[in-house]
């Protein structure tokens, strides 16, 4: 294994990783926007709610986005392994 293909696995994993967590965090990050909003014109100041909901929100679009999730890192796991194997 070449020093080239190792920086090559790190690079696919570190976009791996950003690729795997961008749809959680983006939809946390509406969610908490549309929360404020709705508790800005309802004058709600309570912290706890708006965690809340974003908790529930990310762990529901987590639970659809399982297999998705699931099937890129089998395959990342796939390239690193037949990398090592290549050896």
């Amino acid at each position: 294994m070449t020093p080239d293909t190792i920086v090559n696995l790190g690079q696919e994993a570190l976009k791996l990783t950003i690729l795997m967590s961008a749809p959680l965090v983006g939809a946390a990050a509406v969610v908490g926007i549309l929360f404020g909003v709705l508790q800005a014109l309802t004058q709600l100041q309570d912290q706890t709610t708006s965690f809340a909901v974003k908790l529930l929100v990310v762990f529901g679009l987590l639970l659809v986005l399982l297999p998705w999730l699931g099937t890129l890192v089998a395959s990342y796991g796939e390239r690193v392994f037949s990398a090592i194997a290549g050896l």
